[in-house]
């Protein structure tokens, strides 16, 4: 019988020797990826050492210099190392060793290293070492990066601006940090309230007025933003009672804005209501809603969101001087003259629309007038007319003096109707007849404009 031959001893380094007869295989250590020859188990003949079997291998080819030689062995070479570990209010840490590791390998095996993402938990990275591939399901679903080259795996941190005002230079942020956040800028207000600058995501129940950021910047991506100059704007207060009152209120607003935003104030107009004008600070351009209904106008430059408010003479008989009207106004309004008749009774001057109830004896006018477009019509002189009555118990004409009024403008032709006795009538043919005469003279006053004589003719009596 011939015996097998295998390597037998503590290293492997003997060359193989004759084992007893009854062996068949030979068995020696064996070589872990990465990690290199199991510890505990020699080289020699027949089965694995009882309890073993885990990290002991077999062979039985009957080779002359034995079929369990040690391997071949590539060059050494290190890996960083990383813990993955979970704190007790559930946030993931993952902290880099201290110490590269030295990672085994054969001679056909290619160096490589692995890391764990950002994403990466205390279950889904589970490499202690960092030296060889991903494991199949870690690398897949992205908890898990490899590289190639000795001491390749070094996770790098992104970089954010971290503190209060964000006046501070980036640095490092947490491994497992793959966004910096930082406090949002709201356009002619300013940075918001209550955030700081850092590392990961907007900090819980912040999110309305936080932004967050994943570009890789060295100096931080979430920089404080570049504000150009501040500038002022007026404000103004819509409400509504039993009107809409439009107030412009007594400070003014600073607004902020960033370096490439124009300067632009807004107001209400006079037709806007406390629910078509909404800005609180006068700050910005107009919301588009509100600029096409035109209840709110817009300007660019500094504090020229001034309403101006039309000026109406104001009061009983016209005689004051015009004052300041309700920024809500656009028109102004005054008694009617009723030809020949003078100003309508029961009308004052004031702003806005005619009084309800009076629009046939008032008149508006909108044009903007230091001294309102509401003032008295010059009159011209008042003028008498006879007017004429029937009497049938005298079956005789009763005869009395009216004042005439007219507009300095109208020039009248004072011409009084009825110049010639009147045949006998009934009183309401007379009445026909004196209304048909007034009509002509009011039109012939109004053809005779440049003209300005008086002639009365007295009746006789009848």
């Amino acid at each position: 019988m011939t015996p097998i031959k295998c390597v037998q001893g503590a290293d492997g380094s003997a060359a193989a020797t004759d084992c007893a007869l009854t062996a068949v295989t030979c068995f020696q250590p064996k070589f872990i990826g990465y990690t290199g020859v199991a510890a505990g188990v020699d080289y020699g003949c027949g089965a694995c050492p009882a309890g073993k079997t885990d990290k002991c291998d077999t062979c039985a080819a009957k080779a002359a210099d034995g079929c369990n030689k040690a391997p071949t062995t590539g060059a050494d070479f290190n890996c960083h190392s990383y813990t993955v570990t979970k704190d007790e209010n559930d946030v993931i840490i993952i902290a880099k060793n201290n110490v590269v590791t030295t990672c085994k390998r054969l001679q056909a095996t290619a160096i490589a290293c692995n890391m764990p993402t950002a994403t990466s938990t205390d279950t889904t990275y589970t490499s202690v070492s960092g030296c060889g591939p991903c494991e199949g399901a870690q690398k897949t679903g992205s908890t898990c990066a490899e590289c190639t080259i000795a001491e390749c795996n070094v996770m790098i941190p992104i970089k954010c601006v971290q503190g209060a005002d964000g006046s501070a230079a980036a640095t490092d942020c947490a491994l497992t940090a793959v966004t910096c956040f930082q406090p949002k800028f709201i356009g002619y207000t300013g940075v918001a309230a209550g955030v700081d600058y850092g590392c990961g995501a907007c900090p819980a129940g912040k999110t309305d007025k936080c932004d967050t950021c994943a570009a890789k910047a060295a100096d931080g991506c979430n920089k404080a933003p570049t504000t150009g100059v501040d500038f002022k704007c007026h404000s103004y207060t819509v409400t509504k009672d039993k009107v809409i009152k439009i107030t412009k209120n007594n400070v003014v607003t600073t607004c902020k804005r960033l370096q490439a935003t124009a300067i632009a104030c807004n107001m209400p107009t006079a037709t806007s209501t406390d629910t078509t004008y909404t800005s609180v600070s006068g700050c910005g351009p107009c919301e588009g809603a509100q600029k096409t209904g035109s209840t709110c106008a817009e300007c660019t430059t500094a504090e020229c969101n001034a309403m101006t408010p039309i000026k109406c003479v104001q009061g009983a008989d016209g005689s004051a001087a015009a004052t300041d009207c309700a920024l809500t106004a656009v028109t102004c309004f005054q008694p009617k003259f009723i030809e020949y008749t003078g100003v309508a009774a029961e009308v004052d001057y004031g702003c806005g629309a005619c009084p309800a109830g009076k629009t046939e004896k008032c008149s508006t006018c909108a044009e903007k007038a230091a001294d309102g477009c509401n003032k008295p019509e010059d009159v011209g002189e008042d003028f008498k007319c006879n007017t004429w009555t029937w009497d049938d118990a005298t079956t005789k004409y009763k005869i009395a003096e009216t004042t005439c009024k007219r507009k300095k403008v109208t020039g009248s032709s004072v011409t009084c109707p009825l110049k010639t006795p009147p045949k006998h009538r009934t009183q309401a043919q007379a009445a026909v007849e004196h209304a048909k005469q007034m009509k002509k003279t009011r039109i012939k006053a109004a053809r005779s404009a440049q003209q300005h004589f008086a002639t009365i003719v007295p009746l006789p009596s009848l």
